[in-house]
């Protein structure tokens, strides 16, 4: 009898044992797919009420969700998510510059994601006022109003394309509605979309092709990401922007209809 009590409490403690080391291992589990994710406060990334809002940071989140992981959000300019993303002091970085045109982002300090979307620089005219945009030929003449610090490539190597470089873009509608601008280049998405709220987009227009655009996305961490995980994003994203479920993110965002491929104009022979 005394045998079959040790042999009891033997198993019983055994199990026991097994049990905690079971428990410890999915509570370490747990943690190991708990990230901090940046957020920047802009058009495309903010927080409201504690949540993600904003097309970038809402279709980068449902990424990762897919992944299996679990966030938590961080409040941050754009400025310090770049630099607490290069450091490791954050996981993810959100509404971050990941390519230029066709050219991806290369870094030793983060690993950048595919665009999660283009932000076009399109040029926008007086209402009543546009013109065949086919080449970088058919702005020869023009005064346009372009931001400083901006590049584009496609036409800003051209002498013969005046540009009057600006800090805002609101001066370089100004500018165009007081007729000191012949044009002025915005961004695709973000600009129009703010013109569109403001009801500007009843005295401009845009042209029909744009002159370069840049890749939005995110910057992981390459202290929490391999490129394996890179990899396996990028993937997820591609087949996450094919479904109803980005449809949603970008009508609740009220820019469905801006997120979309312009065609470029033909370079400079």
């Amino acid at each position: 009898m005394s045998r079959l009590i040790s042999l009891f409490f033997t198993l019983t403690l055994a199990l026991s044992i097994s049990l905690a080391t079971v428990s410890e291992s999915f509570a370490q589990d747990d943690e190991d797919n708990i990230i901090t994710v940046a957020v920047p406060n802009s058009i495309f990334a903010s927080l409201r009420d504690g949540h993600p809002a904003g097309i970038i940071v809402e279709g980068t989140v449902a990424v990762l969700a897919e992944m299996g992981y679990t966030m938590r959000f961080l409040s941050m300019s754009s400025k310090d998510q770049k630099r607490a993303v290069y450091s490791g002091d954050i996981d993810v970085a959100t509404s971050m510059l990941v390519s230029f045109q066709d050219k991806p982002k290369r870094s030793k300090k983060a690993l950048f994601t595919d665009a999660v979307i283009n932000e076009y620089n399109v040029i926008v005219v007086r209402r009543g006022e546009g013109f065949k945009l086919n080449k970088v030929e058919d702005l020869y003449g023009k005064k346009i109003g372009a931001r400083i610090g901006f590049t584009y490539p496609s036409i800003q190597g051209d002498d013969q394309v005046q540009l009057e470089r600006n800090r805002k873009d609101g001066e370089n509608i100004r500018k165009l509605m007081l007729k000191e601008l012949d044009a002025a280049i915005v961004g695709g998405v973000s600009d129009l979309f703010d013109f569109g709220a403001e009801g500007i987009m009843g005295q401009i227009e845009s042209l029909n092709k744009a002159v370069g655009y840049v890749g939005l996305g995110a910057a992981l961490s390459n202290l929490r990401f391999s490129p394996e995980d890179l990899a396996k994003f990028n993937q997820t994203l591609a087949s996450f922007k094919m479904r109803e479920e980005w449809n949603v993110i970008l009508e609740r965002n009220g820019m469905r209809t801006l997120v979309f491929e312009w065609p470029l104009i033909a370079p400079k022979k």
